[in-house]
């Protein structure tokens, strides 16, 4: 049982004056517990001996220990925590220092240049404050067992949340995502991290995806019918659309809830695309003569994204998070968002800017040509009773997603 009060940050930089500035900075935002240390060799001990932190703050260029061999035995360490990494140097550096941690297994909440910028750093923390509360609210549960899990399946306890999408050029609501929840009966709603693992190990992901189709395609119907004409995307491991039975299944699902096939899009991630090549091409193709729609997600996160995009007929390719995520202040970010958007168009693909998360996200995002957005800014995921009032009040201007750069839908 965690019992942490606030988020316990370690701030890691030889620097006397740098470190007491940063931790003073830290200390003005909120409720943190900030721990400073000179020598990143010290910080590991500590962690070493259970002083795990929620954040490290962390320099690169220290004498002894630098910031990339830290990193590098955090990771042997299993750390969960988020970091900052900062540097003196070029942007480059740190950029590709955070791309290095991101491949050791590590969470990279931010990557600054100093001076640092207090109200970036600012920013960065708080993502650390939302991830810690969070955190919080879950721990008291424990991974699903397959047993508990089947039976949650059976009881038709796995319910959906939706998360719209919006048009960039016309600001119209253009559909929704539907994101599997456990309604559990004791613990309340849970979070696909709980389940989803435990669903894709023991193949009870194949059943779960059919319930969570069922649920959504009917919920879908009833949108429809109050006159809100949207697309339904619904995620779809590769393994799922693979199997023998999914065409028959999807096309008899469809037609009992009376939603067209061309409303659907499956989405379907782009590390799972390399599996079951041969059968998985045939599926999408069959599908796509019902109408079906396919959005490659996640997009640049993979090994086989071009070849794919060359095998199978996609119509929509998601821009993952990790690339839509402050690249107006990332140059980097910029340059393969702005060339994924090129991809797209190149091959009469939608692009979808997914985890617009800032009002700068969404401007870079529009101004790069995507064609839809996403994401907490937009909208968090939301019950199927909840989408009507959002939806009503986006359309009168209420929401304030946006801030002008998404006029109010008219329907």
């Amino acid at each position: 049982m965690r019992t942490k009060e606030c988020p316990w940050i370690f701030v890691v930089d030889d620097d006397n004056f740098t470190r007491a500035s940063l931790t003073a900075a830290i200390n003005s935002f909120g409720k943190f517990r900030v721990e400073s240390f000179p020598d990143a060799g010290v910080a590991l001990q500590h962690i070493r001996s259970g002083s795990i932190p929620d954040l490290i703050v962390l320099d690169l260029q220290m004498p002894g220990m630098d910031g990339i061999e830290f990193f590098r035995r955090l990771a042997c360490e299993a750390f969960h925590g988020g970091l900052i990494l900062l540097t003196g140097e070029s942007i480059n550096i740190v950029d590709a220092a955070a791309s290095l941690a991101e491949s050791s297994g590590l969470q990279v909440v931010g990557a600054l240049k100093k001076p640092v910028d207090k109200e970036a750093l600012r920013n960065r923390v708080w993502t650390c404050d939302a991830n810690f509360h969070r955190s919080a609210q879950r721990t008291s549960v424990r991974q699903a067992d397959e047993r508990e899990l089947r039976r949650a399946i059976d009881a038709r306890e796995i319910v959906c949340h939706y998360q719209p999408k919006v048009d960039l050029c016309s600001g119209r609501v253009c559909g929704v995502e539907a994101l599997a929840r456990w309604q559990h009966p004791s613990q309340g709603l849970l979070p696909p991290a709980v389940f989803v693992p435990t669903a894709e190990r023991t193949g009870l992901i194949h059943s779960m995806t059919d319930v969570v189709m069922q649920r959504a395609l009917v919920d879908m119907a009833s949108l429809h019918a109050a006159g809100m004409r949207m697309e339904l995307a619904i995620n779809v491991a590769a393994s799922t659309l693979a199997s023998q039975d999914f065409l028959a299944r999807a096309i008899e699902q469809v037609r009992s809830a009376n939603v067209a096939p061309q409303n659907v899009i499956f989405e379907i991630t782009e590390t799972g695309l390399a599996k079951d090549s041969l059968l998985l091409a045939e599926v999408v193709l069959r599908l796509k003569m019902h109408g079906f729609r396919f959005s490659i997600d996640d997009f640049g996160t993979g090994y086989s994204s071009l070849l794919k995009l060359r095998d199978l007929s996609f119509d929509e390719l998601k821009i993952d998070y990790g690339f839509t995520h402050e690249a107006s202040a990332n140059e980097r970010r910029a340059k393969i968002f702005t060339s994924s958007v090129q991809i797209a168009k190149q091959l009469n693909m939608r692009a979808v800017a997914e985890g617009v998360e800032t009002l700068d996200d969404l401007t870079f995002a529009k101004r790069a040509g995507a064609d839809i957005a996403q994401g907490f800014f937009i909208a968090r995921p939301m019950p199927l009773e909840a989408i009507a009032d959002w939806h009503a009040r986006r359309c009168a201007g209420e929401c304030e997603s946006g801030d002008g750069l998404l006029e109010p839908c008219r329907v």
